[in-house]
């Protein structure tokens, strides 16, 4: 298998057989819900599902598209992301969650990990580095990086 072909596996499905791997982007700001549905669509091995600017409702519609990843703002208005994240770990364990932030604070990444979130990855990462988390999350893997943010809350 080559680099590519490793790169753009899918997530396989309950029966052996790979599926794209189905993101929901949840972000306020325009400009970034455009670039990354813009860049998973453009994605072997992934579809966006939707891109929404509020977390309101979002249990509701992540089971309703059947999302295997959502990427979620940690500030945003509306419903706090955090407490909805807690709803959707509560109400949709199968989607996994992937904290997508500018802020770089071990206390929000050891908030976020208590409400159910599998991954933080910046908004100032490239997005091949964003694309790779996506993928290691929904192979049923986490992402904390750097990899010196212990997942205690306190970066040795």
């Amino acid at each position: 298998m080559t680099m590519l072909e490793t790169q753009n596996k899918t997530a396989p499905d309950a029966g052996g057989e790979s599926k794209p791997i189905r993101v929901l982007c949840v972000d306020d700001v325009p400009d970034v819900i455009y670039l990354v549905e813009k860049v998973i669509k453009a994605e072997a091995g992934m579809v966006c599902v939707g891109c929404i600017d509020t977390a309101d409702g979002l249990a509701e519609r992540a089971k309703a598209l059947e999302a295997h990843v959502i990427l979620l703002d940690a500030t945003m208005p509306g419903k706090r992301p955090l407490e909805a994240l807690r709803d959707l770990s509560a109400s949709y364990p199968e989607a996994k969650t992937l904290m997508f932030s500018g802020l770089d604070d071990a206390g929000w990444k050891q908030r976020a990990q208590e409400a159910g979130a599998v991954g933080w990855v910046s908004k100032g990462a490239d997005m091949a580095t964003v694309l790779r988390a996506v993928r290691e999350v929904a192979a049923g893997g986490q992402w904390w990086k750097p990899a010196a943010w212990r997942g205690d809350g306190e970066v040795r």
